[in-house]
């Protein structure tokens, strides 16, 4: 349990110091993250500096897991589906497995997502 609680600070405070450097181009109209982590940190960071979340920025994290609809504001996020990632894994491992000395080529797979609705910006 340490181990996740320290990768997710550091995922926190990744996501803050990037947003930061974000300062120095100048803001855009929108931030997507690698996980929800991430979003906390850059959502810390707007914050310190004045922006509006949502209002002036929005903000969307990747990863679809629960407590992003527990933030305020609640942060919109991808959602992989993660059954069907797990499914697809293990029937290509065991394809691959089978297949092991016919030289079977390694192929893209594109897994579906759906969104999960925060709160957005008045416009």
């Amino acid at each position: 349990m340490r181990a996740a609680r320290g990768a997710t600070e550091y995922l926190r405070s990744r996501g803050q110091q990037g947003t930061d450097r974000l300062r120095t181009v100048g803001y855009r109209q929108a931030l997507a993250t690698a996980g929800l982590p991430m979003a906390l940190g850059a959502l810390r960071a707007l914050r310190e500096s004045g922006v509006r979340v949502p209002g002036v920025m929005d903000l969307v994290g990747f990863d679809g897991i629960e407590p992003a609809g527990f933030g305020v504001p609640r942060l919109p996020s991808a959602s992989p589906g993660k059954r069907e990632i797990a499914r697809t894994a293990v029937s290509l491992l065991l394809n691959r497995i089978d297949a092991a000395d016919s030289g079977v080529p390694c192929r893209d797979v594109v897994i579906g997502q759906r969104i999960v609705v925060g709160e957005r910006s008045g416009g």
